[in-house]
């Protein structure tokens, strides 16, 4: 599978082999201004009309550039084959192990758009059979971080990398990378192996592992340093095969971990609860508007909830397009119209602040809409924090846009271990994006009781080394430095995680 880099023992090439590694170079012919041109360094194949071929400024920053945008019929009349649109650069690579990644801005690319390295240009559909590596671009995440695809090379080879995608038949595709990263690994051997199992348990040390929906699960840590100590295993007189071997599964699950190990939020749970929506957020829907602008118009200002840099005219909150009020936060082909009233509207905030006791909860809410973006989140946090920081210093957080509108409840779970004044509510960076939309249409807050949580201990381990040193965390990942006197906590020790509740 594809994924981030690992960059403990990697060579960067980047420069060297693509001459840029970001804000895409122009033509002389191009780099006049206009939002679109055409790479100086990449070459773009059936795609391009007018002057768009392969760069985009949209972001403010050049991007290199893919997209059919309700207009696929404007690329046939030029005599492309828009079943096999490509952007790439051909370069000599001498044998090894290499990654090749790109950051990318949004993420509006659909099943047939491809990031590949092949010795050969293929067709789209034949990418899957016929390249030395490839992976979808959807499965990357708008938020700046690489993700890429790894191969080896068992012999110096002329090596084609970039995107191909078939244009045919859809509506909307679309690549922007902002980014690229190519890495060289060298050879592979067994002082390779241990850079790598350096370079994970280098990068977990700033992991947060806790139960809260947002970070990563402890069970997820224990499965992935099984792994590492599988590869530690390997002595140095390995054969080349079995060093090879353990270099790719911790590869692989260090990937998975990094795209599969952090708690999800999602429904409910349906069992053990006591629901305290209207006793701490006064309302559960249709929710209740301010006296001065309860007066029959579609926008108006929440009467218990507090809105934070949004807001023009009478929009401030509420929008009743449905036939009844949401809770409201959007920009919709208009976002300049927010700075002028001194917002930050990096930090757009919907929210109310209560005093929870300590246990575990879920915050949720129902969408009628799915207009949402990467950077719109629904949240819960013991402060405010700038939107940028939401996914490191929150308790709980998700992207709306992974919530469904249909009527479901989707949202967050977290745990306190003691009594909180906690923040509840939704947040947004409205800044260079077109649109970004949040409706609420109802809202939930559950506390589970003590029946869910563990009575002494829940064992997640296998086996694991006895000498290692023991680690003791809160269920927010913070490190402590002695077992706190009450509630949940989490002991680390080698590979072993163990979860306790002392009362």
């Amino acid at each position: 599978m594809g994924g981030a880099p690992i960059t403990a023992g990697s060579e960067d090439l980047t420069i060297e082999v693509f001459s840029e590694a970001d804000n895409f170079a122009r033509t002389p012919e191009t780099d006049n201004g206009e939002r679109f041109g055409a790479p100086l360094y990449w070459t773009v194949e059936n795609f391009g009309f007018d002057n768009q071929a392969g760069i985009d400024g949209i972001k403010g920053y050049d991007c290199l550039h893919l997209e059919v945008w309700w207009n696929n019929n404007a690329y046939s009349e030029h005599g492309y084959d828009i079943s096999n649109v490509r952007l790439y650069q051909l370069a000599d690579l001498k044998a090894g192990r290499y990654y090749f990644g790109a950051s990318y801005p949004s993420d509006e690319a659909n099943e047939d758009l491809y990031i590949f390295a092949s010795d050969k240009l293929v067709n789209t559909s034949e990418i899957s059979t016929q390249s030395i590596a490839y992976e979808k671009v959807k499965l990357a995440s708008a938020d700046g971080s690489f993700r890429g695809i790894f191969f080896t090379l068992e012999e110096d080879t002329k090596v084609y990398m970039g995107w191909q995608a078939d244009f045919s038949n859809v509506v909307t595709n679309n690549l922007r990378a902002s980014g690229v990263k190519l890495l060289y690994y060298g050879t592979m051997s067994y002082a390779t192996l241990q850079e790598s199992i350096a370079g994970v348990e280098d990068a977990l040390k700033g992991v947060k592992v806790n139960e809260n929906t947002g970070f990563y699960a402890p069970e997820a840590l224990e499965k992935l340093m099984a792994v590492v100590d599988e590869a530690k295993k390997v002595e140095e007189s390995a054969d080349l095969e079995e060093i090879n071997e353990a270099y790719n599964a911790l590869n692989d699950a260090y990937n998975d971990f990094l795209a599969n190990g952090k708690n999800v939020g999602g429904a409910p749970v349906a069992t053990g609860y006591e629901d305290i929506t209207v006793e701490v957020l006064k309302e559960a829907d249709n929710f209740a508007r301010t006296p001065e602008t309860d007066n029959g118009e579609r926008f108006g200002a929440p009467l218990y909830w507090t809105v934070e840099n949004f807001g023009f005219d009478n929009q401030a909150g509420i929008d009743g397009i449905k036939g009844y009020d949401c809770l409201h936060l959007e920009v919709w082909w208009n976002n300049n119209a927010y700075p002028e009233h001194g917002y930050d509207i990096s930090n757009v905030r919907l929210y109310q602040l209560a005093d929870l006791k300590a246990g575990r909860y879920y915050f949720g809410a129902s969408y009628p809409s799915d207009e949402a973006n990467e950077d719109l989140y629904i949240f819960a946090s013991d402060k405010l924090v700038n939107t940028s920081e939401i996914s490191t210093q929150s308790i709980a957080y998700e992207k709306v846009k992974l919530a469904s509108a249909d009527g479901s409840f989707r949202g967050i779970f977290f745990t306190l271990e003691e009594d909180t004044k906690m923040y509840m509510g939704w947040q947004a960076d409205f800044s260079n994006v077109v649109t970004n939309n949040l409706r609420a249409s109802g809202v939930k807050l559950l506390r589970y009781g003590s029946g869910d949580e563990p009575d002494a201990i829940e064992n997640v381990t296998t086996s694991f080394d006895e000498d290692a040193p023991v680690e003791i965390y809160s269920l927010q990942g913070v490190r402590l430095h002695a077992v706190p006197e009450k509630g949940v906590y989490i002991v680390k020790q080698g590979s072993k995680v163990m979860k306790y509740l002392k009362r």
